[in-house]
């Protein structure tokens, strides 16, 4: 990391040298050597990481929120602490399986039980020797710890027979699980009638102890259907370690469902933008260019990144939290992006030349043009084409920051159509129809050769 401390990285690109040179690196060792035990040492490389993101500066987003799922408007910071749970539960479902019998009879040389019977019935507080061992120790520590979270009930998987049986090596026999022993009726779920239990297994002192476990485990509930564990993880075998990551995220993050962040544009604005309004932004609105810089000023906005007056007076008793442009109101977040007379005016013009382009009428929402939130005013051929226009009208503000000086007409021509390359760029990569393009920026084209007197533009040739 003191390599890439020294580059001279934007924000995100902090963020995505995690992503790509040192989560790859721990991914080997957590995979490979699941020797740790307890959190503690987790949050001090999770506060390293912050730090180096930050550049041992006050960070301005929460830690989970750079954390969460891309999907949830997050930034998709590895969360150190989950990807090692996750590489763990993927070792442990080899013991939840009991397929691979050679690794478990390697493993397990010196069990007094069954590996179920660790799983679901505390034996390692019986055998100490299991819970002690420096790798099936820190394993089981984390099935603990996340067990409730992963397998809310009985799980299907669950094997009676595996729990009763004494441990032995080259064990034969197919050892039955709840899937195989249970029958939906309509008073709930229940052993199968003891003939069809007697072809399965046919030591009658067997069938007492699965009788009594199963009241034991009734108790606790058993789930209508296969848990998500066993549906994405046991029966699988691709992305593994990404669907266990992710679902150990969402459980995570599951109370954080509205957004501290969401809740202050809803206060600034007025009303409440719904939560799939937000959605759609997090799935397909910041998804509308590969160009990261771009991407980036979605983001800065949605989480409030930038320092207004007001802020700064809130952090520094000597600061003038006065609006730097008209030097009059004071100069909150909105106040500095949209309602402040003299940018006013620039989002007005930017209004304007916006229906020239597109050639209709459309209501000037602020969530619109701050926040890339395109419902159906805009027209769905025109919504990529929207996103690039304001997201260069936002840019061109942001670098004139702590300024009184508005940005041109001129200046915001220049700069989208500079964009037409990064809408090239990314139609390469991500395969996209050329026609697609030409739609997107034809309408642009012909307002610069009418405007502008620029003659023969054409998608090809810029």
């Amino acid at each position: 990391m003191d390599t890439w401390r020294r580059l001279n990285l934007s924000w995100t690109g902090r963020m995505a040298s995690i992503k790509m040179c040192i989560l790859p690196r721990l991914l080997f060792l957590f995979q490979n050597l699941p020797v740790i035990k307890g959190t503690a040492c987790f949050k001090n490389w999770q506060r390293t990481l912050t730090k180096y993101i930050w550049q041992e500066k006050k960070p301005r987003v929460k830690l989970k929120y750079l954390t969460d799922s891309r999907e949830r408007g997050g930034f998709g910071v590895p969360n150190l602490r989950l990807y090692y749970e996750a590489a763990c539960l993927l070792w442990i479902k080899d013991w939840a399986t009991l397929k691979d019998t050679d690794l478990l009879d390697l493993e397990g040389f010196d069990l007094r039980f069954g590996w179920h019977a660790y799983l679901w019935q505390e034996k390692d507080k019986v055998h100490r020797g299991f819970y002690n061992h420096i790798v099936t120790g820190s394993l089981l520590e984390v099935w603990n710890r996340k067990k409730n979270v992963i397998e809310q009930s009985t799980p299907w998987w669950l094997s009676p027979v595996d729990i009763i049986k004494i441990k032995k090596l080259n064990m034969t026999g197919r050892r039955w699980t709840y899937e195989d022993l249970l029958i939906k009726s309509e008073e709930g779920w229940k052993l199968r009638q003891q003939d069809e239990l007697k072809e399965k297994i046919k030591d009658w002192f067997h069938l007492h102890q699965i009788n009594a476990l199963w009241r034991e485990h009734k108790r606790i509930g058993m789930g209508e259907n296969k848990s998500r564990f066993q549906v994405e993880i046991m029966e699988s075998n691709n992305k593994l370690l990404s669907k266990m990551y992710r679902q150990l995220l969402e459980s995570e993050n599951k109370e954080e469902l509205i957004k501290e962040v969401m809740t202050k544009w809803n206060k600034d604005l007025g009303y409440e933008l719904g939560y799939d309004k937000w959605q759609t932004l997090w799935k397909k609105g910041m998804r509308f260019t590969a160009c990261a810089d771009l991407r980036e000023n979605l983001y800065k906005m949605m989480y409030r990144w930038y320092l207004t007056p007001a802020r700064l007076g809130r952090m520094y008793r000597t600061a003038d939290n006065t609006c730097w442009r008209c030097k009059d109101k004071v100069g909150t977040f909105l106040h500095i992006w949209w309602t402040c007379e003299e940018v006013k005016g620039f989002w007005g013009q930017i209004y304007e030349e916006l229906k020239k382009i597109l050639k209709y009428n459309f209501p000037k929402k602020p969530e619109a043009f701050l926040l890339g939130m395109i419902g159906e005013e805009i027209k769905k051929k025109d919504q990529i084409f929207f996103q690039y226009a304001t997201t260069a009208a936002r840019i061109l503000i942001a670098k004139k920051w702590k300024s009184s000086e508005i940005p041109t007409m001129r200046e915001w021509q220049v700069k989208l159509y500079q964009y037409l390359e990064l809408a090239r760029l990314t139609q390469y990569i991500r395969r996209d129809n050329p026609i697609k393009k030409i739609e997107d920026w034809s309408k642009f084209l012909s307002y610069l050769e009418t405007n502008l007197g620029i003659n023969n533009l054409t998608v090809d040739n810029v």
